[in-house]
């Protein structure tokens, strides 16, 4: 294999590393299972069959929404409990943290939160859906948008496809907060503050990267014949 290296930058690279590098993603699910209170079987695993991942996908700027920075679909190794995750990602030199203490403009930390719990209620009580009645739940207001309804009845297609009438389906929402290892040795714990009160929990990843350039790793997919 004669792949070049990919370096990324920030927190969108660091995101995108915890979601895909197999030894982040391994730390990625220990730190949300901790966070989710789960144990033996109820465990989830960032791993194939067991979760789908969505990375930065656009719901329309201009609606307050923006892009979540990461959406998971998760089920526990039992197969009997799944997981809608809606997720933020922040580093240490973002401007929403300071010290201790980790903030977030109110379209990310409630407002996109709400609107997407919105959404999963919706599907997971509704076995069919017309186009009325998502542009009435997304607050699409033109008929000539199509591009978020399209994204909407995407989303909703992939979780139809993903989990089954038998699960036990729950929202969250997370903030991932990467921090710099060495940076962090004489710190506190992490503390979350909201204009208003939030459900999103806050889980801290360390990186030891000295440079602002963040190496990528990525597989090629096989062409089909």
């Amino acid at each position: 294999m004669n792949e070049p290296k990919v370096f990324g930058y920030g927190e969108d690279s660091l995101t995108l590393q915890a979601l895909q590098v197999k030894g982040k993603r391994g730390e990625l699910s220990k730190k949300l299972n901790t966070w989710l209170g789960l144990k033996g079987s109820e465990m989830i695993a960032l791993q194939k069959d067991l979760c789908l991942i969505f990375y930065r996908p656009s719901f329309g700027r201009g609606k307050n929404i923006g892009e979540p920075d990461f959406i998971i679909f998760a089920k526990s190794r039992n197969r009997q409990t799944g997981y809608w995750i809606i997720g933020e990602a922040k580093w240490d030199r973002s401007g929403e943290v300071r010290g201790n203490e980790v903030s977030l403009r109110a379209e990310q930390g409630i407002v996109r939160v709400n609107w997407f719990n919105e959404l999963f209620r919706f599907w997971a009580t509704n076995k069919s859906y017309s186009d009325s009645e998502l542009r009435s739940l997304a607050k699409i207001q033109s008929k000539g948008d199509t591009r978020l309804l399209q994204t909407v009845k995407g989303l909703f297609s992939k979780a139809d496809s993903f989990f089954n009438a038998k699960h036990s389906i729950f929202f969250k929402s997370v903030l991932l907060v990467f921090t710099h290892k060495e940076r962090r040795k004489t710190g506190g714990h992490l503390r979350f503050k909201t204009a208003e009160p939030s459900e999103m929990g806050l889980i801290e990843m360390n990186y030891t990267e000295d440079a602002v350039f963040i190496p990528l790793e990525y597989t090629r997919q096989k062409s089909r014949k």
